[in-house]
């Protein structure tokens, strides 16, 4: 670094968070992969410098996502802006319930109980902490997801349609179906640019449990340059690892969920969750202090029961949420095209809307906005 950028980074420390754009990382992961795919002829061919620079800063993805690949996306830019009715009203929905679970769900709910707890890990009981962990999870899903919502309502106002990024990751009955519905966009990055180029799994079962371990890895560390990240990776690689030696040959992924798979759902949950402990922790230190407490912290005290009903309506709108959407066409069509339709909905649509205002005071930055 030459001696002028030491002085500078010396008098403003935060400088350089002031030269790394946000979402640097996307925006890595968009040119590689349009990089790689044109290298391996994948591409219809070369896009044009207006049609590559429109792929690039395409706003309503470029900060947190999705990840866009050149030969979804490219042909949509080809045939230009489309815009339908239906379209727009499936954008407008996809803004409110974005602003609706970032805004109420993610800060107005969950934020406070999470920073007040990690804030002091290992100080209050076990359950408190228990809570705490549902909460995080739940907060960096609704946080994320709703970005992502926003991001595609705002492209289906634009007249274009980006990826499904969330669905349902914590109603997944193992690590592997976990990764195919949280971030699908990076998993399926990570598994066609690092995992098959790696091997995959044609070379034996020890070469493909080290590279699901090398790709997790990596995504930890994508995460953040350090030991909480690569140990969130690691601990991700080996849970695919593990459940990949333990189901050989089943095909759970490709079945109707069930009553009958709820013990799948709990252990997958809870295994997905105790790595988000190093994700939200402050430092190391603090990680191992809340995971320690969540075993040897005393049962005896109150629960903190605000917070846990918090955590239940969380759970109960997961859960709504695969049924729920199939169901919308079907309900607006019971209502019919007339003005009792159009009032119903547009009542729905302004009471999400207001509850979102409402709770904006509470606002902060997503949480991938750091990456």
């Amino acid at each position: 670094m030459s001696p002028l950028l030491e002085r500078l980074f010396e008098a403003h420390p935060r400088v350089g968070e002031i030269l790394l754009p946000l979402g640097i990382s996307f925006y890595s992961f968009n040119i590689l992969g349009l990089a790689i795919d044109a290298g391996r002829r994948r591409l219809p061919r070369v896009p044009s410098l207006s049609h590559y620079t429109l792929f690039m800063v395409f706003f309503p993805h470029s900060i947190a996502g999705p990840i866009l690949r050149g030969g979804d996306f490219l042909p949509q830019l080809a045939r230009g802006a489309q815009f339908t009715r239906e379209r727009s009203r499936r954008g407008l929905w996809l803004l409110a319930s974005g602003i609706a679970k970032k805004m109420i769900l993610g800060d107005f709910l969950l934020a406070p109980f999470v920073g007040e707890v990690f804030s002091h890990p290992g100080v209050a009981s076990a359950p408190v902490h228990w809570i705490a962990l549902y909460s995080f999870a739940f907060q960096i899903y609704f946080d994320f997801s709703g970005y992502t919502d926003m991001a595609r309502g705002l492209a289906c106002l634009l007249g274009y349609e980006l990826p499904v990024n969330f669905l349902e990751p914590y109603l997944s009955r193992s690590p592997a179906e976990f990764w195919r519905r949280w971030h699908m966009t990076l998993s399926r990055w990570l598994r066609d640019y690092l995992y098959i180029p790696l091997g995959g799994n044609r070379r034996g079962p020890v070469r493909t449990y080290a590279n699901l371990l090398v790709t997790m890895l990596l995504g930890g560390l994508w995460h953040g340059a350090g030991w909480k990240f690569l140990l969130w990776g690691a601990a991700h690689g080996l849970l695919l690892a593990l459940h990949r030696f333990v189901a050989r040959g089943s095909t759970e992924a490709d079945s109707p969920l069930t009553w009958r798979d709820a013990p799948k759902v709990l252990v997958s949950f809870h295994a997905i969750c105790l790595p988000w402990v190093f994700f939200r922790a402050a430092s190391f230190g603090d990680a191992t202090a809340f995971l320690e407490r969540l075993v040897t912290g005393s049962w005896l005290e109150p629960w903190p029961l605000l917070p846990a009903l918090v955590v239940a309506l969380c759970v109960a709108l997961h859960g709504l949420e695969r049924y729920a959407r199939p169901r919308l066409a079907v309900v607006r069509g019971a209502l019919g095209a007339g003005w009792v339709g159009a009032l119903v909905e547009g009542l729905a649509f302004g009471a999400l809307v207001a509850l979102a205002i409402a709770a904006s005071g509470t606002g902060a930055e997503f949480i991938y906005f750091q990456f």
